[in-house]
Order: C-alpha cells, then structure tokens, then sequence
C-alpha cells in the first residue's frame, strides 16, 4: 500500500452467458448488485448479490472470489455506485441500503 500512497478501489464485476443464463460476478469490497426476479409463484425475489473479498489495492497478495448465479427471465440487475445510498435524512440518519 506504500507503493500506492494508501489507494484503493471497490468494485462489483459480472459477466452474464446468455446461452447458459448464468451470471458469474465477483464484487471486491464493492456493495452488493440488486438482482430482482420472480419464484415460481410469481412473486418478486430480490437477491444481493456479494461476495467476500478486499477492496482492489487494499491487500497486496488478496484472493477475489466469484460466484455462478442462475439468472431467470425475466430479471433485473442494479448495478450502482457504493455512495448512492448513502444520504443524510433529514433526523442526521444515513438513508442506507435497505
């Protein structure tokens, strides 16, 4: 990190195969992506998707992991900025992600 003058990034990566219909990310310290899809009753499924992992440059010998996910169709990805959540309400509160 002294090499680097103490920076470091997160970030959220995927990489959808259309032909199979998986979505194989990894999310580096990044918050998780927002997949939103139906069960089989129909009904809207929300899934975080996040893995465990240091933020890029944080550590320099750190293993990312990733992960398969099964997408169903049809689905939503959100994928969004790691401050965009992070808004003070007006009672000095952080407006978080849930």
């Amino acid at each position: 990190m002294n090499q680097r003058n103490d920076k470091y990034f997160t970030m959220w990566y995927g990489v959808y195969n259309r032909r199979k219909q998986e979505l194989t990310y990894a999310s580096a310290g990044h918050p998780p992506a927002i997949l939103l899809g139906r069960d089989e009753r129909g009904s809207i499924r929300e899934r975080r998707l996040k893995t465990t992992g240091f933020p890029v440059g944080m550590f320099l010998n750190a293993q990312d992991t990733d992960v398969i996910c099964p997408i169903n169709s049809p689905s939503h990805l959100y994928i969004f900025s790691d401050g965009i959540y992070e808004i003070t309400q007006t009672d000095s509160r952080i407006w978080g992600l849930d």
